[in-house]
């Protein structure tokens, strides 16, 4: 009985000592870093939303058009004269819009924008009816931009005295020119033209 009661008494100081063994059951294992919630790279910068250049400036912007009002003219006063515009024009090939428009009359006209025949077509219609110069302003537009140019037109007066002749030295220029000078010479060929007077031939005695 003593035995009995001594061996059990060693066999629990042994296992006071060692403890319990680690089986490793109740223990669970660490979470291992398996990469599930690395970065894998799709909250990064991918270009998308980068600078396509679609508003850089590359050299394909509206061009502005040119105005092209003509030449300057001679008419008499009372004749119909037209100026051209349609010299006008745009880099892009672009349509053009016209409007004309009276800068200027001389003393003694009473002609405005609403005496212009055409004032929004490339050309336009002007009849003087005072002597002196008229100046015209041309406005051309694409739809963006505007572009203006400028032309004269000078109205000579006629000589009642002989019939509606040019005054001498002021003949208009071609093809004016020439039927000028040819009514001037017929006048004074006629006798008609002031201060001249042909000679009448007389019977000698």
């Amino acid at each position: 009985m003593g035995l009995t009661l001594l061996s059990l008494g060693l066999a629990t100081a042994v296992a006071a000592t060692t403890g319990p063994t680690d089986s490793g059951a109740s223990e669970p294992s660490p979470p291992t870093d398996s990469g599930a919630t690395a970065d894998t790279g799709t909250s990064a910068d991918t270009g998308t939303i980068a600078d396509t250049g679609t508003t850089t400036e590359t050299g394909g912007g509206n061009g502005a058009p040119v105005s092209d009002a003509g030449p300057d003219d001679v008419v008499y006063v009372g004749d119909p004269a037209t100026l051209d515009g349609s010299g006008s024009s745009d880099p892009d090939g672009d349509a053009l819009t016209y409007d004309w428009g009276l800068l200027s009359v001389p003393s003694g006209s009473a002609i405005g924008d609403e005496g212009l025949d055409g004032a929004s077509s490339p050309t336009v219609g002007l009849t003087p009816d005072a002597e002196g110069t008229y100046v015209l302003s041309l406005v051309v537009s694409d739809g963006l931009t505007l572009a203006s140019d400028q032309v004269q037109l000078t109205a000579l007066a006629r000589d009642e005295g002989c019939g509606g002749c040019a005054v001498p030295g002021s003949a208009p220029s071609e093809p004016g020119v020439w039927f000028g000078l040819l009514a001037l010479g017929w006048c004074w060929f006629r006798g008609s033209a002031p201060g001249s007077a042909r000679p009448r031939g007389g019977r000698r005695s």
